[in-house]
């Protein structure tokens, strides 16, 4: 993998006073150290680590997909939206597959909505960018002014023979559709206005609300089958395809009915948590389906919504007196607990000033050697070098966003003959930027980069 006309630039200095990119190489003289049995990573072909940053990108109402069509500010994504990711350094996006927009009827698929979502997918393969296809969800559907799973899912008390005896339904008598698509079985949405009047905590506390998940979660009427059944079309679609990073079984879910089972709400060690006695049983289900499609992909799975302790959590800035690194340190351990892998599959990050200590989000998640995906593409921008692949261990990397200096260090690995690769964004270092490479084998090693024909990777290889 050397980039074009690799002579004649090798080793070109590039410097500017103001920025500086400073991979420095603190390589081992022996040999590569093994993973202790609790880490795992993204790992290439080659034997490289894979550290991914990424978008997301959901679309919450009909048609439940971004407009391929002309760019936009705001709900396009084409062409010129991927190269604009590709100068920013992504290589993920957290593409929203919407069970309503795939499934609006029971057990009938739209498989042009499907169409149109692998479009998408093949569209960001074009350049180099990874889709997880993300089965979203927010506050359960329209009904409680979110969105996520259709309302013939929706098992309601009334029809559970039932009584509203906490909690009430959010919205008194909905009269109008929250998003544009025709009413399903006559039920009328809230609309966006009418949602305004409380917040989505105060919706996802009622106990409609609460009954829904359960039942969901409990397979009633055969509602999780039919979601089940819904992955495993997902899952013969994208069988064994390379450009798909993964499948995420559902975002933030909820713990389900607390009303009629308050101790769910306990999380581990209890027995009985919510993970272990609602997700858990429904995450199999689930797992089942799609393995029997396809049983190479990823899935990535994630605690209730306050845990966010699996392999694909979230974290986001802004919760006072609980800070990210604190955060960041107990999701490891959680995925250490589980012997799983980890990615933080939605980040939002807030005001600095409102933490105990000054570590970020991404600083966290760099300390933790932790691949991301931020919310959200279109309403932020976020360009961080960082090491996209590391031909060793990767021990330690840092982006200052101040200076936008970089620093990378890791054990070499002798039996990998691909190089590493840093991804750059040339909106850190408009004029230029400087190399120093240092360690024990870093008289060994040289830079390559090729401004002309890729100048978003800078290649660190063996002479």
């Amino acid at each position: 993998m050397k980039p074009r006309q690799a002579k004649e630039i090798r080793n070109r200095s590039h410097s500017w006073p103001n920025a500086f990119l400073h991979p420095l190489l603190s390589i081992s003289l022996t040999s590569v150290s093994p993973y202790p049995p609790h880490v795992r990573r993204f790992q290439d072909s080659a034997g490289r680590e894979r550290h991914l940053q990424g978008a997301n990108v959901v679309f919450k109402g009909s048609p439940w997909l971004p407009d391929p069509g002309e760019y936009s500010a705001g709900i396009s994504l084409n062409d010129q939206d991927f190269e604009e990711m590709r100068a920013m350094g992504l290589k993920q996006v957290r593409l929203g597959l919407m069970w309503p927009g795939l499934e609006p009827l029971p057990s009938q698929y739209n498989m042009a909505y499907i169409d149109e979502y692998d479009s998408l997918v093949k569209r960001a393969a074009d350049y180099g960018i990874y889709t997880l296809v993300d089965n979203h969800q927010d506050a359960f559907n329209e009904y409680f002014c979110g969105e996520g799973v259709p309302d013939w899912a929706r098992v309601t008390l009334e029809a559970a023979g039932e009584h509203n005896l906490a909690g009430g339904q959010p919205i008194d008598a909905p009269t109008a559709d929250f998003y544009a698509e025709p009413k399903i079985h006559n039920n009328s949405f809230p609309t966006r206005g009418e949602c305004a009047h409380s917040s989505a905590v105060q919706y996802q506390a009622a106990k409609e609300s609460n009954f829904a998940y359960d039942e969901l979660y409990r397979n009633v009427n055969g509602v999780g089958d039919s979601w089940a059944g819904m992955c495993g079309v997902v899952a013969e679609r994208f069988a064994n395809r390379s450009e798909v990073l993964g499948y995420e079984l559902i975002n933030e879910p909820f713990m389900g009915d607390f009303y009629r089972d308050p101790i769910i709400a306990v999380p581990y060690p209890n027995p009985h948590n919510a993970d272990a006695k609602r997700l858990q049983p429904a995450y199999d289900r689930l797992n089942t389906s799609i393995s029997s499609h396809d049983n190479e992909t990823l899935v990535f799975f994630a605690g209730v919504t306050w845990d966010d302790a699996g392999p694909g959590f979230h974290c986001a800035t802004g919760r006072r007196g609980v800070s990210t690194s604190v955060q960041m340190d107990a999701q490891m351990r959680g995925a250490t607990r589980l012997g799983t892998g980890v990615l933080l599959t939605e980040t939002w990050v807030g005001s600095k000033q409102i933490f105990r200590d000054d570590k970020i989000v991404y600083e966290a998640a760099d300390d933790n050697l932790i691949s991301w995906s931020y919310w959200e593409y279109k309403r932020e921008d976020r360009t961080r070098t960082y090491a996209e692949t590391v031909a060793g261990v990767n021990k330690s990397m840092h982006f200052d966003a101040n200076d936008q200096s970089f620093t990378l260090e890791y054990e070499l690995d002798d039996a990998i003959s691909m190089p590493t690769e840093i991804r750059i964004s040339l909106v850190n270092y408009p004029n230029s930027f400087d190399v120093e490479i240092g360690g024990g084998c870093g008289r060994g090693l040289e830079w390559l980069y090729d401004e002309a024909n890729n100048p978003y990777v800078l290649y660190v290889q063996k002479k």
